[in-house]
């Protein structure tokens, strides 16, 4: 459903919260991920988002919140997002595969691994170590060319309150005191942003 009153931060901008499905398995991610330490709270300094990823094939047009989400085929998430702890372990000569790990893939079945467990990183470009490396960060478009994922996440169009609108690939994680879910007693909600406002998109699309 949308919240076009007192749930928007951006004005060209619609929250649109997940289908209860979606969200249950994004909890179950949220879970896990707590529970091995991988994030403390929900805060912009520690975690507070996702990345989705798409099956090769999926399609570029929907008519609902449900049929895109439906194309979604693994969940990225970036933890610790201050990105102190990483650097000092780094001083300290800590290996990277034995740091607190900051990129980490949540699966459909609600599973979740840290990222550099499924990526060989002789068959990426040098950088893709080195931002590991140095930053704990492994991209979504690390991860879409290793598993020949769909990219052009710009094509994405949906249809909402009869407007050609282009979703963000990314969602989002909030406290919220009337929250669908819940991680140790604090409720909290989980949105897409869809960008509204661009007029280009809504001509070409409606064939104007």
């Amino acid at each position: 459903m949308s919240d076009p009153d007192d749930h928007r931060d951006l004005r060209s901008f619609w929250k649109i919260y997940v289908p209860l499905w979606f969200g249950k398995i994004v909890a179950k991610n949220i879970q896990a991920m707590h529970a091995m330490g991988y994030f403390e709270k929900f805060d912009p300094k520690d975690f507070d988002h996702g990345h989705l990823l798409f099956k090769r094939d999926a399609s570029v047009q929907y008519r609902t919140v449900a049929s895109f989400l439906s194309d979604v085929v693994m969940i990225l998430y970036h933890t610790r997002e201050d990105a102190r702890s990483w650097p000092s372990e780094r001083k300290k000569g800590i290996p990277a595969y034995q740091r607190v790990q900051r990129s980490i893939i949540g699966y459909l079945d609600g599973q979740v691994i840290p990222a550099y467990r499924v990526v060989d990183f002789s068959r990426l470009e040098k950088n893709a170590w080195e931002n590991y490396d140095e930053y704990g960060t492994i991209s979504h478009w690390t991860l879409n060319e290793y598993f020949g994922l769909h990219q052009m996440y710009v094509d994405f169009r949906m249809e909402i309150e009869g407007m050609i609108a282009q979703p963000s690939i990314e969602f989002y994680i909030k406290p919220k005191t009337d929250g669908r879910f819940s991680l140790n007693g604090q409720k909290y909600d989980i949105y897409l942003k869809v960008n509204k406002d661009d007029d280009h998109i809504a001509r070409k699309y409606a064939g104007k």
